[in-house]
């Protein structure tokens, strides 16, 4: 794939939006499961920090567990267990009651791309039914 320009484009293949690193605005990533999914892909729609794990009150966290809450990423300062209120501000100490939290960054937005119809194989049968 190349950029208008002509310039080399990264093509990322993954089987779910990304959960880790740091994504722009635009980033595209193509769905190696399109065969069993209905899409072909996601795009990043709001820049930030892609994160898998989001905050539970309760949940057991060490040193540098990374989690997602109120569209941002934090980090944990310490071991412990989750409060009952999420981290919210963007300092480098923040708290939910329980564990003490680094706030990292905005949260990464995926939406997906490309509808693949779900039908694409009866439609064929169909098809070659209908022209016996």
């Amino acid at each position: 794939m190349s950029s208008m320009d002509g310039t080399a484009l990264d093509v990322l293949r993954m089987a779910q939006p990304p959960v880790l690193g740091v994504w722009n605005l635009g980033d595209v990533v193509m769905n190696t499961l399109t065969l069993t999914t209905d899409h072909a892909g996601w795009i990043c729609t709001s820049a930030g920090i892609a994160s898998g794990t989001a905050w539970l009150s309760g949940q057991q966290h060490m040193t540098g567990d990374q989690v997602n809450a109120n569209g941002n990423v934090y980090r944990a300062r310490g071991w412990g267990m989750a409060g009952k209120t999420a981290p919210n501000g963007v300092s480098d100490h923040e708290s939910d009651g329980g564990v003490g939290w680094q706030y990292v960054g905005p949260l990464a937005q995926f939406i997906p791309f490309g509808a693949i119809s779900p039908f694409r194989e009866s439609a064929w049968t169909r098809i070659s039914l209908m022209t016996k």
